[in-house]
């Protein structure tokens, strides 16, 4: 099984976990409206579990360029989405809401972009014990 797999899966696992549990976890933040911004990372979480695998393979081929790029599309893609969103809602509640959202919407955006890149440079999907 690939690492991007690997990852996924057990990001998935966390995220169910996290998802049945969460009355648990409104206990532990202080503030009741922590937990609808916890829940709105989760996709984030996933996405990153993809997309550092697939970034990491890039830097493994020596694709400093096409690493970068990803860094930077996703960074212009959470500004531009953080600054959307958040200006779009009036309260301080709703605007870190919409910055949560930004980042996971960045996250996918990135986790994405990471994977087309890797797999038109050529990149192979290999198993643990290959390697």
């Amino acid at each position: 099984m690939s690492a991007a797999a690997s990852m996924f899966i057990l990001a998935c696992a966390v995220s169910i976990i996290i998802l049945i549990f969460q009355n648990f976890f409104s206990h532990v933040f202080t503030d009741p409206r922590c937990l609808p911004i916890f829940l709105s990372l989760i996709p984030a979480f996933i996405a990153s579990s993809i997309y550092s695998a697939f970034r990491g393979g890039l830097w493994g081929q020596k694709a400093f360029v096409a690493y970068s790029l990803t860094e930077l599309i996703e960074e212009i893609i959470l500004i531009l989405f953080g600054v959307i969103l958040t200006l779009s809602v009036d309260s301080v509640f709703e605007k870190t809401l919409s910055a949560a959202a930004a980042i996971s919407i960045s996250y996918c955006v990135a986790a994405v972009i990471a994977v087309i890149i890797y797999i038109r440079r050529g990149g192979k999907f290999s198993k643990f014990n290959n390697q």
